[in-house]
């Protein structure tokens, strides 16, 4: 993959881009939770993109129908885990 713009190196693109995560989100009853989810190390290649809209970042003022994409990487294939269940904060 190599080292993408605004990162310092290819170790640094890695782990910010494609570390496995603890994400939040907001439960039924309101209050916030929390999950995690892990996988090996991806091997990502670099990809050519000509067109790419996004229209809630539009929508959020963060992108324009003009943007140029900063990068693209794909991922043959993974296995996930996601831990269940999750838990409330």
């Amino acid at each position: 993959m190599g080292c993408l713009d605004g990162f310092r190196d290819e170790e640094e693109t890695a782990v910010v881009l494609t570390h496995p995560l603890r994400g939040f989100y907001t439960r039924r009853d309101g209050r916030p939770g929390t999950y995690s989810v892990w996988h090996e190390r991806l091997r990502l290649h670099r990809a050519h993109v000509h067109t790419a809209r996004f229209h809630v970042f539009e929508e959020l003022g963060l992108t324009t129908p003009e943007s140029v994409p900063h990068s693209a990487l794909v991922q043959r294939s993974t296995e996930f885990i996601i831990f269940l269940p999750p838990r409330p904060l």
